[in-house]
């Protein structure tokens, strides 16, 4: 699975992180994340912006928690519920890595 390295993440609130936007058949879509700590979890708001000439922008928001687990926590608790040669990769993806084998 790809996870964030929690770890590395500086915790502010708010927290902005800015994504790059797109164009794809003529529409321009933009994404502006919002993250709001609260110890080991975050509140995340995703605001959605999509826009095409001639038209008004168009603005979804997308909200939900999550659990800040770190990497390392991550590795601890899979080889506790039993999984094998649990490890870290950061070579082969944006993101880290985590695989392990059920034994």
């Amino acid at each position: 699975m790809s996870v964030r390295d929690y770890a590395t993440i500086e915790r502010r609130s708010p927290g902005m992180r800015p994504y790059a936007s797109h164009t794809e058949g003529g529409r321009r879509y933009t994404a502006e994340p919002e993250w709001g700590w609260d110890g080991d979890r975050y509140d995340l708001t995703l605001r959605r912006t999509e826009e095409a000439p001639g038209e008004l922008p168009r603005r979804r928001l997308f909200r939900g928690r999550y659990c800040a687990v770190t990497i390392a926590r991550l590795l601890e608790l899979l080889a506790a519920a039993g999984f094998v040669r649990v490890e870290r990769r950061d070579e082969a993806f944006f993101q880290p890595l985590v695989v392990g084998m059920a034994a």
